[in-house]
């Protein structure tokens, strides 16, 4: 399965705990997630925080943030998870979505983007490719995400039977898929790709 993923179908939702927005990206949610306790295999999303204050609780999820844009976010959990510093864009920082984390922004709202994934299920890696001349990409986990973000270039995708051109903050999601796809932005552009794998346990 392929599907490209247009601004038009991302979905904008309030925080679990009130206190921002979040726009989502995908999302693969689980058959019961009442029997589960937990609402989702796997989310992809961007958020903007603009206060400080305590992150909502996803009990059984594991999260990777990123810094998108802002000046950073001080991510404090206490003894269990220590205090980071998320300050550097697109780095990843993981941490079990129902630790107590308290962010304290560090001189203005932000946004990140999030990976999250229920752990007993699943697992995610995030790849971050600056694309500026043809790379080549191996497809083969459960579960693909490619985004580019809002602030680059197109990117052009070509997959074996058949090329793609997403623009700046648009998504490509694969599933079932293992091949070889290359990337590539226009002569002289430059682009920022986030390619999230997922593997189902």
């Amino acid at each position: 399965m392929k599907k490209h993923l247009t601004k038009s179908d991302y979905i904008e939702m309030p925080w679990a705990n009130g206190l921002g927005m979040t726009m989502e990206l995908a999302i693969r949610e689980h058959a019961n997630p009442k029997r589960r306790k937990s609402p989702f295999i796997w989310r992809i999303s961007i958020a903007g925080v603009t206060e400080d204050g305590a992150f909502s609780h996803f009990p059984h999820i594991e999260r990777h943030i990123m810094l998108l844009d802002g000046n950073g976010i001080i991510l404090d959990g206490g003894e269990d998870e220590g205090v980071h510093h998320l300050d550097q864009p697109n780095r990843v920082y993981s941490f079990p979505g129902d630790a107590d984390i308290y962010g304290k922004l560090i001189e203005g709202p932000i946004t990140d983007f999030n990976v999250m994934v229920d752990w007993r299920v699943a697992e995610a890696k995030v790849d971050v490719l600056e694309v500026s001349k043809l790379q080549e990409f191996e497809l083969n986990g459960d579960v693909q995400f490619i985004h580019v973000l809002e602030t680059s270039s197109p990117v052009h995708l070509r997959f074996d039977r058949e090329n793609i051109s997403l623009k700046s903050g648009e998504s490509f999601l694969t599933q079932g898929i293992s091949e070889t796809v290359e990337l590539q932005t226009e002569f002289g552009e430059f682009a920022t790709v986030f390619i999230i794998t997922i593997d189902l346990l």
